[in-house]
């Protein structure tokens, strides 16, 4: 998450399902979590960060992932399969969706101020000048 932002200004991360193998997978369940709550959306995104970042361990299919992200996020399949479908959570994936244009062209992670403004990331050299630059951009 970023920190320090400008007063006024609200960060909001898009999972992007077409990265990595299971990403669609991946995406489906912290919909899932978020839509039920923060707290259950983050233990779950932090939890597949450590496992396929720190821990370099892979799944071996979307169903491994969707156990594993359920069971650190405290959800069951039954309720995981009751919310999947509902039109909050596929609203949350499509808006998601939009970022995949994005990820091709800058990357992950890649910063966007007001649904139009990219920041280079590889220009930034401080986290002060990334403050000023969203500042600047957002009052666009």
């Amino acid at each position: 998450m970023v920190k320090n932002l400008p007063s006024g200004v609200d960060y909001d991360a898009y999972h992007i399902s077409s990265k990595s193998p299971f990403g669609a997978e991946a995406s489906e369940v912290l919909a899932v979590a978020k839509v039920l709550s923060e707290d259950k959306y983050k233990a779950a995104k932090m939890a597949l960060y450590a496992r396929i970042h720190d821990k370099k361990a892979k799944f071996t299919s979307g169903d491994e992932l969707i156990r594993f992200g359920l069971s650190q996020a405290g959800i069951s399949q039954e309720e995981f399969n009751r919310l999947k479908g509902t039109p909050e959570v596929k609203q949350l994936l499509a808006k998601w969706d939009q970022g995949i244009a994005i990820a091709k062209i800058q990357g992950i992670p890649a910063l966007v101020v007001n649904g139009k403004y990219l920041i280079n990331t590889k220009s930034i050299r401080s986290m002060p000048m990334l403050d000023e630059m969203i500042l600047e951009l957002s009052k666009k």
